[in-house]
């Protein structure tokens, strides 16, 4: 994973957690409440409050876990599955 594509994940999980919390975040029915229990996370002028940061050996850890993963499922009679894959070039 390229640099780029960290900063591009982490911009964009950083700011749905400002929607969330400042309770901005559409939902089906309007809005979601505002956060009550969410580590403050603002981006208002004069702010300093931290923002998540990346882990490379959290990301070291999730490439292991899921490198054991099956590309497929197989088949079993009289039962469904679904598989999700998504791939970045």
């Amino acid at each position: 994973m390229t640099d780029a594509l960290r900063q591009m994940f982490l911009s964009y999980h950083n700011d749905a957690r400002l929607r969330v919390a400042k309770g901005i975040e559409p939902n089906n029915v309007g809005n979601l409440n505002p956060a009550k229990n969410m580590y403050k996370l603002t981006k208002e002028a004069g702010d300093t409050s931290p923002q998540l940061e990346w882990d490379c050996a959290m990301e070291k850890q999730a490439q292991d876990a899921i490198a054991a993963c099956p590309s497929s499922l197989g088949s079993w009679q009289n039962m469904a599955q679904n598989l999700m894959r998504y791939m970045v070039c």
